[in-house]
């Protein structure tokens, strides 16, 4: 079958040797996904319709259940089949149009049944068609490794069907295997190559494989057809990747602006926004997307995280067990999963969950670690400590100083800066020596400490007797050539100060609009402090007396937890 360039899919014709005896409708499967390039649209699920002509040998309940399908009363039409097949259970043309009216109702795991109960009764040469049918009703179900092996199988008997081919590596790329999927395009790259459909999913394979500088030649070969939102997608792909998350910000924006339609897009925008510290935004995008596609691993997996960091664990749980069935080879959305279940303290389903994951990734740290705080709240203080050892042997030691700044246990690098409001110069070793000293780094238009800055207030107040607090004003965060999402809402647009004099004047100005109430210093111009600290856009640092890291963290909503810092504090105390 080939590409069909209409915006209604048209349905093959194929009769069987034998028509006069049996007739087969199977599978008014209506098309899964369409990616408009330009204009042409690619069927992204290969729609079967093995259609015969009525003829009078026929018995009167299967032409009436015929009828009604092609009538559009499937729910009438499901009955009659029913009914028919209790009568004649070998009618496998009966099931496989059982099946396509199920599906065509969004009941798939009752079509995958009737289909595959069809298979077992079809002559060889329908088999393989029948096979694209259930395919596709896994594919829709989200049951995309069941798909991909069914359209491995059929690739393999048909390597020349390009239909087989794109359904099968955008089946791969929503599992996350980005390699498979590169794998089954590239040997169709010579004789696809002036097509554009394929070379948005092949670029997006390399892209997402890693294999950057491969992905950018169709990047550019879609670019020079026009300004398409599947260019903006690309390159914005291209950009998340390489971590300049407020660029994929722009391009996905830029995508989404030329066609809010295109496959995945707000689910990827959803991931970038939430990478640039605005999970409010992010929730619209990632629900938009969920409302096209319940299947989506990128929206059940962010807007699940968000969930359950704001404590709404009920839908969170939903969420979370959708990414992890549509991507089972998923650490991340096993993990956050069973993190979900020790949360909400449902232990038992959690240590299942957790010996389940261990099973697949037996040197995963975060969850030996996980299975030992669920084992210590028993009271198997053996079997806790035993996972304990084994989260410390398969966690990778940390540098003193890694790209995430000095490291716990390492020394804190040691500066001296002018206070803002003050000629006083304050030296952090001047401060050591009785008391801990906790340092905020950020700046005004870092939307994270500003969301922070309540929490900081209450420890400061709670706390600000026993522990040294001090503000490290650094550069201001977006403000060159990109203002972050939230800036743009709340009307925040701070550029760069143009010399010292100024950045003091912003720390005194964030000091006064945040309340904070412990001084403030102000970072030279070359930014020395916070390039030692690796502290943009913001980050906290508790430093024993004796000048030691003991705990750090950056500030946005998922990596910020007051209680793990207030019990850090408290352990300092000791």
């Amino acid at each position: 079958m080939s590409l069909q360039a209409a915006d209604t899919p048209r349905h093959n014709l194929l009769h069987t040797r034998n028509i006069e005896l049996i007739l087969v409708i199977i599978s008014l499967e209506p098309a899964v996904r369409q990616f408009k390039l330009f204009g042409l649209f690619l069927l992204a699920a290969l729609v079967l319709n093995l259609l015969g002509t009525l003829c009078g040998q026929e018995p009167d309940g299967y032409r009436r259940a015929v009828e009604l399908q092609r009538s559009g009363n499937l729910s009438a039409a499901i009955a009659a089949y029913r009914d028919f097949l209790l009568q004649n259970p070998g009618r496998f043309d009966a099931r496989s149009n059982l099946g396509a009216a199920l599906s065509q109702l969004g009941q798939y795991q009752e079509a995958i049944s009737e289909y595959q109960k069809a298979l077992a009764g079809a002559p060889p040469d329908v088999a393989p068609r029948l096979r694209q049918n259930l395919a596709i009703a896994f594919y829709k179900s989200g049951r995309l490794e069941d798909a991909a092996r069914e359209l491995e199988g059929l690739r393999a008997g048909s390597t020349a069907d390009i239909n087989i081919v794109l359904l099968l590596a955008d089946s791969y790329l929503q599992l996350g295997r980005p390699q498979d999927a590169a794998r089954v395009l590239l040997p169709s790259a010579d004789a696809h190559r002036d097509e554009l459909a394929f070379a948005y999913t092949l670029g997006t394979a390399l892209i997402r494989s890693g294999q950057t500088e491969q992905g950018q030649a169709y990047v550019d070969r879609i670019l020079r057809a026009g300004d398409s939102a599947e260019a903006h997608l690309l390159l914005g792909s291209s950009m998340f990747q390489a971590g300049d998350f407020p660029g994929a910000v722009r391009e996905f924006r830029a995508a989404l602006d030329r066609n809010s339609a295109l496959p995945q897009i707000h689910g990827l925008y959803g991931r970038a926004l939430l990478n640039t510290g605005d999970p409010d935004q992010a929730t619209l995008q990632f629900q938009a997307e969920l409302q096209t596609n319940p299947n989506d691993y990128e929206a059940n997996f962010g807007l699940g995280e968000i969930r359950k960091q704001r404590a709404q664990w009920a839908e969170a749980e939903t969420l979370l067990r959708k990414a992890t069935q549509v991507r089972p080879g998923s650490a991340d959305a096993a993990y956050a999963y069973a993190d979900l279940l020790v949360s909400r303290r449902q232990d038992d389903a959690a240590r299942a969950e957790l010996k389940r994951i261990l099973g697949q990734w037996p040197t995963l740290a975060s969850a030996h670690g996980l299975l030992a705080v669920v084992l210590a709240r028993a009271g198997n203080n053996a079997e806790a400590a035993r996972e304990r050892q084994l989260a410390a042997k398969y966690t990778v030691p940390i540098a003193a100083h890694d790209k995430d700044g000095p490291a716990p246990g390492s020394p804190a690098p040691d500066f001296a800066l002018r206070q803002a409001g003050s000629d006083a110069t304050v030296s952090l070793k001047s401060m050591l020596g009785s008391r801990p000293v906790l340092l905020v780094f950020g700046s005004y238009t870092c939307p994270n400490l500003r969301q922070q800055a309540p929490v900081l207030n209450r420890m400061h107040q709670q706390l600000g007797g026993q522990v040294r607090f001090l503000q490290v004003y650094i550069r201001e965060a977006h403000a060159e050539n990109w203002q972050s999402t939230i800036n743009e809402r709340e009307g925040v647009h701070w550029g760069q100060p143009a010399d010292a004099p100024q950045k003091t004047e912003h720390a005194l100005a964030c000091s006064r609009l945040l309340k904070f109430h412990f001084p403030a210093v102000v970072d030279s111009m070359d930014h020395a402090v916070e390039d030692a600290y690796a502290a943009a856009p913001s980050r906290v640092y508790l430093v024993s007396p004796a000048g030691k890291v003991l705990f750090r963290t950056r500030l946005s909503e998922f990596d910020f937890h007051a209680d793990e810092l207030t019990a850090a504090i408290k352990q300092a105390l000791r």
